[in-house]
């Protein structure tokens, strides 16, 4: 056992293929910045490992196939006063995994 968990000698490593895209969009004037940023993924990963809790510890399996999906979306905004900067960020994720 090993930090609770307990070694599987058939676990397979996992592979993935997928991509990610996105933007920035900036705006600035002499006081305000405005930036918003967003992503998409797409990601297949093949013998995906699962971590399973026992009673006292966790085992790892693998799941033959899953699709893993999302976007993240960001939003900077900044106020500039003459010694200080004060700034506000704001981020939302979505996430989706499923087996196929």
């Amino acid at each position: 056992m090993l930090n609770g968990s307990r070694a599987n000698p058939d676990i397979k490593p996992e592979e993935s293929i997928g991509y990610e895209t996105g933007f920035t969009i900036q705006k600035s004037s002499s006081m305000i910045e405005h930036q918003v940023e967003l992503s998409h993924y797409n990601y297949t990963i093949k013998n995906w490992i699962l971590w399973i809790p026992y009673a006292f510890y966790f085992k790892s399996e693998n799941i033959e196939k899953v699709q893993n999906y999302g976007f993240e979306f960001l939003y900077n905004l900044s106020y500039n006063l003459k010694n200080i900067k004060l700034q506000s960020n704001a981020s939302y994720s979505y996430t989706r995994t499923f087996y196929i």
